[in-house]
């Protein structure tokens, strides 16, 4: 019922108002990682098609995985230095870097195996 982990087979819900022209632009951690996390491109999430009506349906491949360039990474789910194993806040390595799309990870490419984002447009919307 509020923002947190999600764990397997758990999701996650929040409605919104929106109107033609409006994009949806959220942020999900990679838990397991030092500073990766999924968002979309700059362009966010278009909400209407090309003729105003609002879109519906899976939209988890506009989920891009990237690195915030703040820690140096380290191996997905065991690092130290990773949220579930971190012993306290900035203990890793610093990066000094910038946001970039994530390319060295496996996982990079693999969004529908990972989690799944849906938009539903209600009725009469």
């Amino acid at each position: 019922m509020s923002p947190g982990p999600i764990r397997p087979g758990d999701n996650y819900e929040f409605s919104f108002m929106a109107s033609p022209g409006m994009k949806l632009s959220l942020t999900m951690m990679n838990g397991q990682s030092n500073d990766e996390f999924y968002a979309p491109d700059e362009n966010g999430i278009a909400l209407f098609d090309g003729k105003g009506a609002p879109i519906s349906g899976d939209v988890t491949a506009k989920l891009i995985l990237w690195d915030a360039g703040t820690e140096v990474n380290e191996e997905l789910g065991i690092g130290p230095n990773q949220g579930p194993r971190q012993k306290g806040m900035n203990t890793g390595l610093d990066e000094h870097g910038v946001v970039t799309r994530a390319t060295s990870e496996a996982i990079y490419t693999k969004n529908g195996e990972l989690f799944r984002l849906t938009i539903t447009a209600e009725p009469g919307m």
